[in-house]
């Protein structure tokens, strides 16, 4: 399929930042309609990260439901590719299913972000499934429909490492009441999941 993608400083009428370069679907214009394609990143090893997490900008200028992005990974040298991630989860992470444009060529879901934006938003997500692999490829795979006339997304500032922040959780009961009981054993649970 045809692809878009170009290394360079954004020039677009959405997507323009003149200090600096990023992977663009398009630098000066509109993406391919109808366009499957993606950005390899090299191969990572995670056998000794403990809690890895991925953070990059994204600039979004896509038609909500048509086009798409979704970050995926593979385990087996590109054979197969597993989307990272729902709607909701992590810090800024997809906000859309069902996307006609099916970015990363997904089974099930077609999760995504698909929105427009005018300016870079940090995006983050933990990457815990892929904790103790050996040999990690991400890519950041990009779907269009024939509707679409947007100029797509921007990727930059991509970033992977351990995740530093430590949650803490107070909380206070009544020893000598019965319900008590019951909120200690549902944070106690809590706790011992997270």
């Amino acid at each position: 399929d045809t692809s878009s993608w170009e290394l360079g400083v954004p020039n677009g009428f959405s997507i323009k930042d003149s200090n600096n370069t990023a992977w663009v679907t398009k630098l000066d214009g509109d993406h391919s309609n109808n366009e499957r394609s993606f950005i390899d990143g090299p191969c990572f090893d995670f056998t000794n990260l403990t809690r890895p997490m991925i953070i990059m900008d994204v600039w979004a200028d896509m038609l909500e439901g048509s086009d798409g992005a979704a970050l995926q990974y593979s385990t087996n040298s590109g054979i197969t590719w597993e989307t990272i991630g729902e709607i909701g989860d992590g810090i800024n992470w997809y906000n859309r299913g069902s996307i006609s444009g099916n970015p990363g060529q997904q089974a099930i879901n077609q999760y995504g972000w698909s929105y427009q934006d005018s300016n870079w938003v940090e995006v983050r997500h933990d990457l815990d499934m892929l904790i103790g692999e050996p040999q990690v490829r991400l890519r950041v795979a990009f779907g269009s429909d024939a509707t679409s006339a947007n100029e797509g997304i921007a990727i930059d500032n991509i970033q992977i490492r351990e995740r530093s922040r430590i949650a803490l959780i107070e909380y206070f009961t009544n020893s000598s009441d019965a319900n008590s009981k019951q909120d200690d054993d549902v944070i106690d649970n809590f706790i011992f999941k997270n």
